[in-house]
């Protein structure tokens, strides 16, 4: 098998993983009893639904032209928003994913097998990424590298708040204990 084919088939795998991903967030996002659940695999559906989009961008452009495209000029922008989500779902929540943090135990479930599945695509891109010798291939298995470890720390985030909740603030809200 040729460089270009190993290439054209890792997209293959790549994007079929993505939409695995995809269906798997809006499955949990619809057995979810935590608005902040629901509102995190949404989230995470509609990244998984942009991975597929340049993925379907990149193996165009390598079946056509047997080149790998330059990173910049095929992803969107719009990937860099997800650290905005995660700051933007945690402040829309706040109360109402404290009094539903109870509710959660199903959901714990749910994020582990994410965890897990973002651990793997994390693994599968690094592997690729450390044993290509193409620069270009290598920038897109970092990126992809990078998108996966975005969503396994909101998982874990998430996670973290559903279960813990009160440790969760007292981590991020730095409280100010007095004596007394």
């Amino acid at each position: 098998m040729t460089h270009h084919e190993e290439y054209v088939k890792s997209l293959e795998y790549a994007l079929k993983t993505e939409q695995d991903g995809r269906a798997m967030y809006l499955q949990a996002k619809d057995e979810a009893a935590a608005p902040l659940a629901q509102a995190t695999f949404q989230m995470l559906a509609d990244e998984e639904l942009k991975h597929v989009e340049t993925i379907k961008h990149f193996h165009q452009h390598l079946a056509d032209s047997g080149q790998w495209p330059e990173l910049a000029t095929i992803v969107p922008g719009e990937h860099a928003d997800l650290v905005a989500g995660i700051a933007t779902i945690f402040e829309q929540r706040g109360a109402a994913a404290v009094e539903a943090a109870a509710e959660t135990a199903d959901d714990t479930a749910a994020y582990e097998t994410a965890l897990q599945f973002e651990s793997r695509a994390r693994a599968w891109y690094a592997e690729h990424r450390d044993t290509t010798a193409d620069e270009k291939a290598r920038a897109f298995y970092q990126f992809m590298y990078e998108e996966e470890n975005r969503h396994y720390e909101l998982l874990e985030e998430t996670l973290t708040f559903l279960d813990s909740t009160a440790d969760w603030f007292a981590k991020h809200e730095r409280p100010f204990y007095t004596g007394g």
